[in-house]
């Protein structure tokens, strides 16, 4: 095993070679790949109305439709669940049409959403009746 080469996308690469994936160094050694563990700075871009780069830079193509599409989710080391997403409205002075989207950013019992210039914040505050108390 220690001499065996690695394999990233279809490449090869001996022991010892490194290649960078994200903001992190992968080094080959045994025939896998060590990687170091930093945080990377991720984009993720949407284009038209349902073409998507994503973070690790593949092209994704979801159906137009009246769909929530989740790009992260995630939580925190403690209990503050993270997700961003986007849904695509449809306009009705448009005859109908797609025409914009909708950014929906939760953390926590935080909820922002944009729309066009549109921003909305929302927090949910649980009350001690077990009600949640909504806070714009």
């Amino acid at each position: 095993m220690r001499d065996c080469p690695c394999k990233h996308r279809d490449e090869l690469f001996y022991p010892g070679e490194s290649i960078t994936v994200d903001c992190n160094t992968c080094t080959c050694l045994e025939g896998m790949f060590k990687c170091t563990t930093e945080d990377c700075n991720m984009i993720c871009n949407v284009y038209s109305q349902s073409q998507y780069l994503l973070f690790d830079q593949f092209w994704e193509k979801y159906p137009s439709g009246d769909c929530e599409i989740q790009l992260l989710a995630g939580s925190d080391q403690g209990a503050n669940r993270f997700s961003v997403s986007v849904k695509q409205d449809r306009c009705v002075e448009h005859g109908g049409a797609v025409c914009r989207k909708r950014v929906r950013i939760q953390f926590g019992s935080a909820v922002i959403t944009m729309k066009g210039s549109d921003i909305e914040v929302v927090w949910a505050l649980p009350q001690s009746d077990g009600r949640m108390l909504r806070l714009l």
